[in-house]
């Protein structure tokens, strides 16, 4: 039976992410830091992508309901949280400027302008 030292991580953390780990990590300071690291940043991933997600489900049902100024308006505070999200790292640079693209399309899509010639 391997038996670790008692270090409080400041976070709950459930049993089996705790007997996971414990097979998993060294018995080192330095895999103990990096550990508590690595959950920090996972929450704050979480939280960065639940957060772009509701906004992206906001700008969706603008597009569903056919609602061009709501949509107008959700538009650039998308953009803005999908740019931060490719700047933290909490989602690829391609995935973003894919749902821009997408996104924009959609929003342009709901009252097409005259065609120009």
């Amino acid at each position: 039976m391997l038996s670790f030292p008692e270090v409080d991580f400041g976070i709950e953390i459930s049993y089996h992410t705790i007997f996971k780990k414990e097979i998993e990590m060294a018995i080192h300071k330095s895999a103990i830091q990096q550990w508590k690291r690595s959950l920090r940043r996972n929450a704050i991933n979480k939280r960065n992508k639940s957060a772009l997600r509701s906004q992206i489900k906001k700008l969706n049902e603008a597009i569903k309901n056919k609602d061009q100024e709501t949509a107008q308006k959700l538009l650039p505070l998308t953009f803005s949280l999908i740019d931060k999200s490719i700047k933290k790292k909490t989602i690829h640079e391609n995935k973003g400027n894919r749902h821009k693209s997408r996104l924009s399309q959609q929003v342009e899509m709901i009252n097409p302008s005259a065609p120009s010639k």
